[in-house]
């Protein structure tokens, strides 16, 4: 679909997502927006605001990310997430890098911006929106790569849950505990080693469920506690998180390597804590884990 130019003369930001689907399309917050955009529209827009300087730039961050459309695709289209900046209008939730942290933790897979450009229309023409070109120097090259897919139910409903979940993006408002668990979340996003991500994950349950002694039981069991709604999940959550937890134990005892799948599988049940934490009030800054710890401890459900 051809880009239409914003001529507003607000400042607009252009971001290149890594790792999104064409599922993401339509998904629009305040004056954020993520669209389609041909390749060869966005690299013009580059040439003509950045000069030859950027084109490089660009191209290397693309290819780099593999955003680059085949050469022999027929379509040749990139998923970008577009924001205008409209004067007087503050919302610190309609921010590019607000809504990409935002659908990490409402689904458990990647995606980022490998690439952002910024334009005003001004006396009939693109010019430089003021704000300098930016590019990734955090993120791995070659990370454990699960493409970000969403339904179209998912999508209608990510703006409801959004607002529901506001203060989960104002990290001001957290107690010191929270705050990081959901940075070594959203942080295990960002290394090209799955091992590295994984113990970054154990790392979040073992601060809400470890202990000093039996920590794989404890966590294993917490996790089963937590996120269940009855016994019998209880206990399926038990067991899957106990095989998990080994294979933290085998990569930091034995050097064995974690799959990515099960990286995945560790994510996501991270994300699950993290969520259900906000929305039972572990967020904030009165909350008293110990006595949390002290009713998992106390009212869970046998070993057996």
């Amino acid at each position: 679909m051809e880009y239409v130019i914003n001529q507003s003369g607000n400042r607009v930001v252009l971001d290149l997502l890594a790792n999104a689907t064409k599922s993401l399309v339509g998904l629009a917050v305040n004056n954020c927006r993520i669209i389609s955009i041909p390749y060869s529209e966005l690299y013009a827009m580059v040439l003509s605001v950045y000069g030859v300087k950027g084109e490089w730039v660009f191209c290397r961050e693309a290819f780099k990310y593999r955003t680059t459309p085949l050469s022999d695709a027929e379509d040749d289209s990139v998923i970008v997430l577009e924001s205008v900046e409209v004067e007087g209008f503050r919302d610190t939730i309609a921010s590019d890098y607000t809504i990409l942290e935002a659908l990490k933790l409402y689904q458990s897979s990647d995606i980022f911006s490998c690439y952002s450009l910024s334009y005003r229309f001004k006396d009939g023409k693109i010019q430089h929106g003021g704000r300098g070109e930016t590019f990734l120097w955090q993120h791995g090259t070659y990370w454990p790569e699960k493409p970000y897919e969403i339904t179209d139910d998912a999508r209608s409903n990510f703006n409801a849950w959004l607002n529901e979940h506001r203060d989960l993006f104002h990290s001001g408002h957290h107690n010191a505990k929270f705050r990081q668990m959901k940075h070594l979340y959203l942080s295990s996003y960002l290394t090209d080693d799955a091992n590295l991500s994984f113990v970054m994950l154990s790392v979040v349950l073992e601060m809400l469920f470890g202990g000093n002694n039996e920590l794989s039981y404890r966590i294993s069991r917490g996790a089963g506690m937590f996120l269940s709604t009855d016994r019998e999940e209880a206990r399926s959550l038990f067991a899957h998180m106990k095989k998990l937890y080994d294979m933290r134990s085998k990569y930091v005892h034995e050097g064995k390597r974690v799959k990515d799948e099960q990286l995945f599988e560790l994510r996501e049940i991270v994300r699950c804590v993290i969520v259900l934490m906000f929305e039972r009030g572990m967020h904030k800054p009165d909350f008293d884990f110990k006595k949390f710890s002290d009713e998992l401890t106390y009212d869970g459900y046998p070993q057996s």
